[in-house]
């Protein structure tokens, strides 16, 4: 009941966008996730986020197509990032962007967009800011969130931060834009179409409403643009 429009750009997943049209010629908006982590495919760690996902943006009306759970590869990774990108509205990611050996997602975002990783002062002075606001020696990370903060049983304190820790975190793929927004400390990146969010349930959740918004409202203007354009040439 729907067919699908692409656009090729010229990077694999890069200046690409599909849009879904059904047959009365309406927008759907759609999205491919990628969880990433090891721990989630060993069952260490309980996926307590794709549920969430599904159901947050279904209100936004945005359509969640499809879900990949990939390990701490790069390769891997960079491969469901790149097909994703050229065949949904958008991409979210969740997982993989702290400062340890094995959170690779912003390098395997990189590889999909065929872009750099280069260093992000933006971002450096993001940290800078917040570690001044909070009282933290910054690059040393801060202490972690409870259990239940992780979760999302508990409200998050303030001494937790979404992505503590040192130089690592202030390498992005180039072309990352800082989605700030009012009233939250850090900003949602976003890498052409793909959005790329933190693994922890409190801090997925809040980047995820920030999305969300973006993802769908962009959509939304997009067909009413189209619908604008198509009765002026009528």
């Amino acid at each position: 009941r729907r067919r699908a429009q692409r656009q090729a750009g010229d990077l694999p997943g890069a200046g690409i966008e599909a849009s879904y049209v059904d047959e009365e010629g309406g927008k759907v908006c759609t999205v491919g996730l990628v969880t990433v982590g090891d721990e989630v495919l060993s069952g260490k760690c309980q996926d307590v986020n794709t549920g969430y996902v599904c159901e947050l943006l279904r209100k936004c009306g945005v359509r969640l197509q499809r879900i990949a759970v990939v390990g701490d590869n790069v390769d891997e990774i960079a491969q469901v990032v790149a097909q994703f990108s050229s065949t949904y509205s958008a991409v979210v990611t969740t997982g993989g962007v702290g400062p340890t050996h094995d959170d690779v997602t912003l390098q395997a975002v990189a590889k999909a967009l065929s872009r750099v990783v280069e260093h992000s002062p933006a971002l450096a002075e993001v940290h800078r800011a917040l570690a001044e606001k909070r009282g933290w020696d910054s690059p040393v990370p801060p202490p972690s969130p409870s259990p239940a903060e992780e979760s999302g049983a508990a409200p998050l304190s303030i001494a937790a931060s979404p992505n503590p820790g040192g130089r690592k975190q202030f390498l992005l793929p180039a072309g990352t834009e800082l989605l700030c927004e009012e009233g939250k400390d850090y900003p949602l990146l976003r890498c052409n179409n793909v959005y790329i969010l933190p693994g922890v349930p409190v801090f997925m959740r809040e980047q995820l409403q920030h999305a969300a918004r973006i993802i769908g409202d962009g959509c939304h203007a997009r067909t009413a643009r189209q619908g604008r354009l198509s009765s002026e040439e009528s």
